[in-house]
């Protein structure tokens, strides 16, 4: 039996979303992953939050309405907190899942995450 985990970052679609229809189709089960990143609300450059107030209300307001739809398929969304490739792995070994699959990511923290998986 093949498990699965989709790791939504940027991309909160399911319709169009050929990565994810790859998935769905492969895999006998999927779990749905989102991971809140603690850094994002740390001061960086120039005292600056990755993630402000108003966007964090709209991705807040994102993942109910993301969580909504995957209800409506019998799914539901899992969400994370932590540094994402330790929630990752750790939930990987936990549920003995086979493959891990996310749409292309194109920021750097993204993709440094990604090779810190080794994906």
């Amino acid at each position: 039996m093949d498990k699965a985990v989709y790791w939504f970052t940027q991309d909160l679609r399911l319709q169009d979303n050929p990565t994810l229809s790859d998935v769905l189709r492969h895999s006998d089960a999927v779990a749905f992953v989102f991971v809140i990143d603690p850094r994002w609300f740390e001061q960086r450059n120039h005292h600056q939050k990755m993630m402000g107030v108003h966007r964090w209300r709209f991705l807040c307001e994102s993942l109910m309405a993301l969580d909504d739809e995957l209800r409506l398929h019998g799914q539901h969304l899992i969400v994370l907190e932590g540094d994402p490739v330790e929630q990752l792995k750790s939930f990987l070994i936990e549920h003995r899942i086979d493959t891990l699959a996310c749409a292309k990511q194109t920021g750097w923290f993204e993709r440094m995450h990604l090779a810190r998986l080794g994906v």
